[in-house]
């Protein structure tokens, strides 16, 4: 049985990324940060998929250090969790896609979860 974060996201969601096992890259969340996943998952993705009504395919979550370095990604990134509250990236990040939205087993996309999320 899968670790669960919250209601709709696992822990093997959490830390996947296809760039990192081809890179043996170590891609786990510290606890702390793992404390901002969850709390994002719970209080911002959990409510999404409920007011969808499906299921929504989550494309990244998690970015530790190593794999946000070999993609290139950017130093302040909420996909690396926890950095510096006087930047504005304290938090964390879920990319979502529509592809569900596309085989028609969601009815948003992600401009519509995106505005959902806002409001």
């Amino acid at each position: 049985m899968e670790k669960e974060v919250s209601k709709y996201v696992t822990y093997d969601e959490v830390i996947h990324s296809n760039t990192a096992i081809a890179n043996k890259l170590k891609n786990e969340p510290t606890e702390q940060q793992l404390e901002l996943i969850k709390a994002l998952c719970v209080n911002v993705f959990d409510k999404l998929r409920e007011h969808s009504g499906a299921a929504i395919k989550i494309n990244s979550i998690f970015r530790g250090p190593q794999l946000n370095k070999h993609i290139g990604g950017s130093k302040t990134s909420q996909h690396c969790v926890g950095l510096d509250p006087k930047l504005n990236s304290y938090g964390a990040a879920i990319d979502i896609d529509d592809e569900y939205w596309k085989r028609g087993v969601n009815k948003m996309n992600n401009t519509e979860m995106g505005y959902w999320i806002k409001d």
